[in-house]
């Protein structure tokens, strides 16, 4: 490494200890591919990148070392982190636990494998994982790391204990132990997270004049930075505020604060602390339809004892036709053909009510087993265009919106989409089951040319799905050649 790049990346880091997070991204744009010569250059450059949230920069320079045959296992460290960041939490987590990648790791020399163990755990706390992501926090902090690496270990772990239903009894101790070294070290910003942390942990335990006192220091370090920490800040006072006031006014507020600044994740947060104080079926039923993650649905029926009542929730307006997000029929329409690249794109943004999908999310969710690069954009851009195209030509009044390349669906005029509330994921089979059963009542007769317009199979295909439903007892065939007729059995 040079001496200059050695220097800037030093200046980068002490910038980002301090918390302030403008200078250190102006340091990082000086940065030149040329002057990254050295795999180790890459990966620290990269790992500074991540750190101040230059995401796209720090993938463009780490892909050379992951994107090829031979992995460099430190840098797929920091690439996954900063794809999981990009929505590609699934191809992140399908590279770190790749069997060549786990065994690489046990038998490399240094903090390699406890490096992994904390990608690992990062992208499983973004999934609600929260005691699967603290094993790998555990795993990372048997390491050998300075004191600053201990710190960030140790605050993860404590997070990741806060987003189990059950409060771990150490975990208040554990946030005082790294407020204590984050002091020590002057570590600023570590400090605002530490502060904001801990009151998470008051709150729980309905210390809420300890817990505000948190806020207000947390505040006074992360105002200056006017980013994510501050928004989490604000919304920890809200939540404090309603508990006192026993009121959700100032959590509506801070949600529309949240909204304002495009943070979804902090609007979904609100809804479930308004719960908490105040519950109503519609709300609730909206955030849990509206939330993907299993884990994140299995939390809200721990905290409030209860799964979902309904099967089905109607998103959008009551009046008007109504699209069933299952089979793809609009009111008596025939809607689109489910299961082809538009009906899953629809089935894909449709999953979160509150965040829209950038294109490496859903590049990830169409595509499960491929892994995103530069050309991916254009793929499922063409996806999306297409299905614009068949909503228009299906007579549905939506389409696939795009703002600052967020994408979500857009309801024209009013009409309901009809979304399955713990959203399964339909075979092909039960697809066709379902838009039959839509059709033809219990005991109904109907012939093999009924079921080819209704559910678009050649007859070859139509062949096939009869066969099965037969051995699965829900139809009949009886009569032969043109008298041949099918009987809906259940």
């Amino acid at each position: 490494m040079s001496k200059k790049l050695d220097q800037l990346l030093a200046r980068t880091e002490d910038l980002i200890r301090k918390g302030d997070l403008t200078k250190a991204r102006q340091q990082l744009r000086k940065l030149t591919p040329r002057q990254l010569k050295l795999p180790e250059d890459r990966v620290r450059a990269g790992n500074l990148l991540r750190r101040v949230s230059m995401n796209k920069q720090g993938l463009a320079v780490l892909s050379p070392l992951v994107l090829t045959e031979k992995v460099d296992l430190a840098a797929l460290a920091e690439y996954s982190i900063l794809l999981m960041r990009l929505g590609g939490v699934k191809e992140s987590l399908r590279r770190l636990n790749e069997p060549q990648v786990l065994k690489a790791a046990q038998s490399t020399k240094g903090n390699v494998f406890h490096q992994l163990a904390m990608a690992r755990g990062l992208c499983l706390i973004t999934q609600w994982r929260g005691h699967e992501a603290a094993e790998e926090f555990q795993k990372y902090l048997r390491g050998q790391w300075p004191d600053y690496q201990i710190l960030i270990g140790e605050l993860n772990l404590a997070n990741a204990f806060m987003t189990q239903p059950q409060m771990d009894p150490n975990v208040l101790a554990l946030i005082e132990s790294c407020i204590r070294k984050a002091k020590a070290a002057n570590q600023l910003r570590v400090l605002g997270n530490c502060y904001e942390l801990r009151a998470q942990a008051l709150l729980r335990l309905s210390r809420t004049n300890e817990a505000r006192q948190d806020l207000e220091s947390a505040q006074q370090i992360l105002g200056k930075e006017r980013g994510l920490g501050l928004l989490m800040t604000n919304k920890w006072k809200a939540v404090s505020d309603s508990l006192d006031r026993k009121s959700v006014e100032p959590l509506r507020a801070f949600r529309i604060k949240a909204q304002q600044a495009g943070h979804w994740e902090s609007i979904r947060s609100a809804d479930l602390e308004i719960l908490k104080i105040a519950l109503d079926e519609h709300t609730y039923h909206h955030l849990y339809a509206g939330s993907p993650l299993p884990h994140y649905k299995q939390l809200m029926e721990k905290i409030f004892h209860r799964p979902p009542l309904k099967q089905e929730f109607r998103f959008g307006a009551p009046k008007g036709h109504c699209f069933d997000l299952t089979t793809g029929r609009f009111g008596p329409m025939e809607g689109i053909s489910p299961g082809r690249l538009p009906h899953r794109i629809l089935e894909i943004l449709m999953r979160d009510f509150y965040k829209p999908s950038n294109l490496v999310e859903i590049f990830g969710e169409l595509y499960p087993d491929e892994s995103y690069d530069e050309s991916s954009i254009g793929r499922v851009q063409r996806v999306i265009g297409r299905a614009r195209t068949e909503f228009e030509a299906a007579g549905i009044p939506m389409t696939i919106e795009e703002d600052n390349q967020l994408y979500r669906i857009r309801l024209l005029r009013p009409m309901s989409i009809l979304i399955p509330v713990s959203q399964p994921k339909l075979s092909p089979f039960d697809i066709a089951w379902k838009r039959l059963t839509e059709e033809f009542q219990i005991g109904s007769h109907f012939q093999a040319k009924q079921l080819r317009a209704l559910l678009g199979f050649s007859s070859t295909k139509l062949n096939l799905w009869l066969s099965e439903a037969r051995s699965r007892g829900l139809i009949r065939t009886e009569g032969t050649g043109k008298k041949t007729q099918h009987q809906r059995l259940v």
